[in-house]
């Protein structure tokens, strides 16, 4: 159809989501190499429809999504160089949409920052990850917070967990338990209000474990 009809934005837009679609099914079967291809094909056609229509905060939130799945697949198979191109250009498109001030966009630019911010940690960049998790810190904070939805919530935590992570990983122990703690009472929060989806249980009970120890001392220092 996009053959047939190569000015149409609805069969872009149609055939954009196949590509993120498939990209997704390959994610699941830890096929890679397949996800980069597809999420690859996705992020020129939503840049195609951005570039046709800057404007578009829809089309512009969906390359941003595109290009951070495909930074996490060019991750997955060691292809960091890559990964941070892509990083740095979904961030690109996610801070133009956040530019608006709407508290959702801005909460989204802070989750994208925090998705760069664990690669650099994760590869031993700390300057680089410090940065990007100072910025994403800032964002949250400098949000409010009244009226959140559930997602939202899930985006503060997860900046706040990585801030946490980038602490411990430069030994600064009791700025990450502090971090931890903050993002742990925003997940239970998030428990109390109904059935939590799988990444949002995953982090919190990530998040519990690291905690674990801290609570073992403290109960054994009340023995």
């Amino acid at each position: 159809m996009v053959a047939i009809e190569p000015a149409s934005a609805t069969w872009q837009v149609a055939l954009a989501r196949a590509e993120m679609e498939l990209g997704t099914v390959a994610v699941a079967a830890s096929d890679w190499t397949i996800a980069a291809q597809y999420f690859a094909a996705a992020r020129v056609t939503y840049e195609q429809l951005v570039t046709r229509d800057p404007r578009s905060r829809d089309h512009r939130r969906a390359a941003a999504l595109a290009i951070a799945q495909l930074a996490d697949a060019e991750a997955a198979l060691g292809h960091l160089d890559a990964a941070r191109s892509a990083w740095r250009a979904a961030l690109d498109h996610l801070a133009q949409v956040a530019a608006l001030n709407i508290p959702d966009a801005r909460l989204e630019w802070a989750y994208g920052l925090r998705g760069y911010a664990a690669l650099e940690r994760s590869s031993g960049r700390l300057a680089a990850a410090q940065g990007a998790i100072a910025r994403a810190l800032d964002i949250v904070q400098s949000t409010p917070s009244a009226g959140d939805l559930p997602g939202l919530v899930y985006y503060r935590a997860a900046v706040i967990t990585e801030a946490g992570a980038l602490y411990a990983a430069d030994h600064r122990v009791t700025e990450a338990m502090k971090m931890w703690r903050r993002a742990a009472d925003l997940l239970h929060g998030l428990a109390t209000r109904g059935p939590m989806a799988s990444d949002w249980a995953k982090l919190l009970r990530d998040v519990e474990a690291k905690l674990a120890p801290l609570a073992r001392d403290a109960r054994s220092e009340q023995r």
